[in-house]
């Protein structure tokens, strides 16, 4: 009788909570199943899994961040990425699963995508009363801090906005401030974000401001090491996908910088380990690799085996799509511990 039971009250729920006919200003989509993902899955730090339909229904692209909502009204950010077919499942990982406050299984959620202010027209200030750690991938993020999506509207900003953190004792850095919904009273910032700023993990009393105009880090710069031996020491000590540029001066290679400063390309790039050379410069590299034109991107895992090339200026869909198999296909080390 209990599964009869359980049923019978998700669909009386169903009627009683279903949202209104879906139309272009709303788009806000109800899923009914909260799933455990793979174990690949957990690299992807604070993300949770949709299908493709659900997000073309949102409006949205793979990355872009959607607001869940709970049975209890409770709101909470995360970007998204593709996995599952089903409109009604969504996946997420136990330290999400936990944050949110429910277990996997029958729940119901709202789903909406988020539209974004674009940052205060005066100087604007918080206070956070909980410093915590960021999740390994979020490292990526160079020195960003995580605030969560209540905080972020308080402030009328957007996900990359500059903003400069203040220590208790006066000490401050300069910061892109990014969403890692913790709690509203959680600010998330790595160790050496800690160290500069005189705190450590758990109650401290940090400021975060905002002043519009102001030159802080608004983007994580992408970091191109000098030597391939250098890169690939690095993408082998943090199991991370090593992606090699050969260019030229030509339109084609300006081009494919230009479309580096998309910011769903620029968020998937952060996840490699670079190394990049003018054709004809390199040629050990170039011989190696078997490159003859420019430009050309070839990605591989952190041993060396190629997993992917691109000659040309290649569409972004393709880019992406290639970026996010590299990284697919490497789990940096300890992934599987956030589960």
């Amino acid at each position: 009788m209990r599964p009869i039971l359980a049923a019978a009250i998700l669909m009386l729920a169903l009627a009683v909570w279903a949202p209104a006919p879906t139309h272009a200003q709303s788009r806000e989509m109800l899923v009914t199943n909260l799933r455990r993902p793979p174990t690949e899955f957990l690299e992807h730090g604070d993300v949770v899994g949709v299908s493709p339909t659900l997000l073309q229904r949102l409006g949205i692209e793979e990355e872009d961040f959607i607001e869940i909502e709970t049975p209890l009204g409770k709101r909470f950010a995360f970007q998204t990425k593709v996995h599952g077919t089903r409109d009604s499942d969504l996946f997420a990982k136990k330290t999400i699963r936990d944050r949110i406050g429910l277990e996997d299984g029958q729940v119901l959620l709202k789903v909406r995508p988020i539209t974004w202010g674009s940052g205060p027209t005066e100087k604007k200030t918080l206070q956070f009363t909980d410093v915590q750690r960021p999740p390994r991938a979020f490292l990526d993020y160079g020195d960003a801090v995580g605030i969560s999506l209540a905080a972020m509207r308080e402030l009328g900003g957007y996900p990359g906005m500059a903003g400069r953190i203040v220590g208790p004792n006066g000490s401050s850095m300069d910061v892109s401030v990014e969403i890692l919904d913790r709690g509203d009273n959680s600010i998330a910032m790595k160790q050496t974000l800690r160290t500069a700023i005189g705190v450590s993990d758990g109650a401290a009393q940090v400021t975060l401001e905002i002043v519009p105009g102001a030159a802080g880090a608004s983007r994580t710069p992408l970091y191109w090491f000098r030597t391939l031996q250098s890169a690939i020491g690095r993408a082998r000590e943090e199991g991370r996908p090593l992606l090699i540029l050969a260019s030229d001066r030509t339109p084609a290679s300006q081009q494919l910088a230009a479309l580096f400063d998309d910011p769903v390309i620029h968020r998937a790039l952060l996840r490699t380990r670079k190394y990049r050379f003018e054709l004809g410069s390199d040629e050990n590299t170039q011989n190696f690799f078997k490159i003859g034109e420019a430009p050309t991107l070839v990605l591989l895992t952190p041993e060396g085996q190629e997993i992917g090339r691109l000659t040309g200026v290649p569409e972004k869909a393709r880019l992406l799509a290639a970026l996010r198999q590299a990284t697919a296909q490497v789990r940096p080390p300890q992934a599987a511990s956030e589960d």
